[in-house]
């Protein structure tokens, strides 16, 4: 086994949840994780729990880096269509996920990266729950952790 596998950890972190800011009209910022290279998201935006068909209440989910940079702009039936081609399924309405195997996002390129989804309508109590595939080197610090 090369050494690069033995020294690479390989997770899947997730399970957040988020209902801070999601109001009809705005935009809502989910932060991934730093110091990774991420291989896919999955987000799932529990809308109040009422079934959205067809995702109309999301017009637009973009992948920022460093919070000024666009690294994709998809509309939902854009995400809907590529999950489908990734995964040959279809996932559940409010199910979105964002696969980037071919080329990992490395967080430490652009700083902080987000998914920001343009909220076309809210119902009362939404949450998003938010799931990351990633890897990193054994042994390297995170930020805000002290080693010894």
């Amino acid at each position: 086994v090369p050494m690069i596998d033995l020294s690479t950890i390989y997770a899947i972190e997730g399970n957040y949840q988020d209902a801070s800011n999601i109001v009809t009209g705005q935009a809502k910022y989910l932060n991934w994780p730093n110091n990774r290279a991420i291989m896919s998201a999955l987000h799932i935006f529990n809308n109040g729990g009422t079934p959205v068909a067809n995702e109309v209440d999301v017009s637009k989910i973009t992948l920022l880096g460093n919070s000024n940079t666009n690294i994709r702009e998809m509309s939902p039936r854009y995400l809907r269509n590529q999950m489908r081609s990734l995964l040959g399924a279809d996932l559940p309405s409010g199910v979105y996920f964002i696969g980037s195997r071919a080329q990992p996002i490395t967080t430490q390129l652009y700083g902080n990266v987000q998914t920001k989804f343009d909220i076309v309508s809210a119902n009362p109590n939404p949450y998003f729950v938010s799931q990351y595939e990633s890897t990193y080197l054994a042994g390297t610090p995170l930020p805000g952790v002290i080693q010894g």
